[in-house]
């Protein structure tokens, strides 16, 4: 078990991915909260703060890193998997690029969208940078995206 940095009373435990309460010697129950990740609660001067389990995971595993201007990105996207090995530091945009399709997407074809004159348009927004380039056939539009896109968003690449 390992220290958590500025709560005293609580120790986590880096097999189970579970904090363990000192002062009521037990696991804290990890909660799946509404939008699908694992939290818990600590309490420090009768204040409480919930954290994201794969935040604690990194942090611990991480100690001596920053990232407080961070968020902790699930490789396979699989927001339940908080193995150390399935998470990574990433800004925002990074992050973003590693989502999937978002599913009011027509075509359902990450970063492409077809326009009402029957051609298709590329979409991509990185570190606030907008980039759009349209076509006239779907072939191109993909071929251009899928080089853009691992260019601009490297290993958080994700097309589907």
């Amino acid at each position: 078990m390992i220290d958590i940095p500025k709560y005293d009373n609580y120790k986590f435990d880096l097999d189970l991915n579970k904090v363990y309460s000192i002062k009521n010697n037990i696991y804290l129950k990890n909660i799946l909260n509404n939008k699908g990740y694992y939290q818990v609660g600590l309490y420090k001067n009768g204040k409480g703060k919930i954290y994201k389990v794969h935040r604690l995971v990194y942090i611990c595993n991480n100690p001596t890193e920053d990232i407080s201007e961070y968020q902790i990105d699930h490789i396979d996207n699989n927001k339940t998997n908080n193995k150390i090995e399935n998470l990574r530091k990433a800004t925002e945009s990074e992050n973003c690029s590693n989502r999937k399709t978002h599913k009011n997407n027509i075509l359902g074809i990450k970063y492409i969208y077809k326009t009402k004159h029957n051609t298709y348009r590329f979409n991509l927004v990185k570190n606030k940078i907008k980039y759009s380039k349209g076509f006239k056939n779907l072939q191109d539009a993909l071929e251009y995206r899928d080089k853009f896109v691992l260019e601009k968003c490297g290993e958080f690449t994700r097309l589907d």
